[in-house]
This record gives structure tokens, C-alpha cells and sequence, in this order.
């Protein structure tokens, strides 16, 4: 009986100890501005494709863009590394600055000005990826 129990309680430290050895293996990858996107509500989307997977490096890196999918606004946050875009709509964008000014950064380098002012440059259009609207909700 005595070595069931020792058993049985060596096998659920060794199974706490890989999951906690999981746990910060997996965290480890993500950067502070990814916490912060996720924390505004920004999902991460899987670049599937090999046309995807270039759309996704060849963003500007560190750096959140508006893309369009049809016709509607999202903003992007490309993670090569992972190939995934991080993908939210104006309302988490703003929560997202929001969160920067509160934590006492800049925005200064995470909006690609490349494209900025909507109306006056043609943004990148993401139609072949998964409906982005889901985003919202």
C-alpha cells in the first residue's frame, strides 16, 4: 500500500512539474506588446497558407498596420516567429494605445505610418485569411 501511495504521489509531482515546464516554455515566446494586444482583446490568427505566411513577414515587424478586409477596417500585429497575425478592430486598437500610454510608452513606433490616413493610401487588402470580424466578440 505504502509504495501505491509513494508511487501515485510521484506521479502527480512529475506531472506538475511538466506542466508548470509547459506553462513557461509557451509564455516565454510571447513579447510585451503581444501581452498587450491580447489584453485589448486582439486575437491571433494562423497564417495557413503560404501566400498567408509571406502577407504576415512581409508587414513591418514590431509594428501594428490597418489592413482591410472586405471593406472593413482591422488593425494587425504580424508574429513570424509564430506565423500568426494578432487582429483587432478600431475599438481594441484604441484600448490597445490606451494601454500603452497607461503603461507609460510611446506610440510612436507601433503605428506603420506608411499607411496611415485611411482615405489618402490604399490599405492592404486581407481577403484570403479567415473572417477577421470575428474579432469583435
Amino acid at each position: 500500500m505504502k509504495n501505491t501511495l509513494l508511487k501515485q504521489s510521484t506521479i502527480n509531482v512529475a506531472f506538475v512539474v511538466a506542466a508548470v515546464l509547459v506553462a513557461a516554455f509557451t509564455a516565454k515566446g510571447a513579447t510585451p506588446a503581444e501581452d498587450l494586444l491580447v489584453s485589448a482583446g486582439f486575437q491571433a490568427k494562423a497564417a495557413k497558407t503560404l501566400s498567408q505566411r509571406h502577407e504576415v513577414e512581409t508587414l513591418p515587424k514590431g509594428k501594428v498596420s490597418p489592413v482591410t478586409q472586405n471593406g472593413n477596417p482591422f488593425y494587425v500585429y504580424p508574429d513570424a516567429q509564430h506565423n500568426q497575425l494578432y487582429v483587432g478592430d478600431e475599438a481594441q486598437y484604441q484600448t490597445y494605445l490606451d494601454k500603452i500610454v497607461i503603461a507609460g510608452g510611446s506610440t510612436d513606433e507601433i503605428l506603420n505610418t506608411d499607411y496611415t490616413g485611411g482615405d489618402q493610401v490604399k490599405l492592404p487588402d486581407f481577403s484570403g485569411w479567415e473572417p477577421f470580424d470575428g474579432v469583435t466578440k
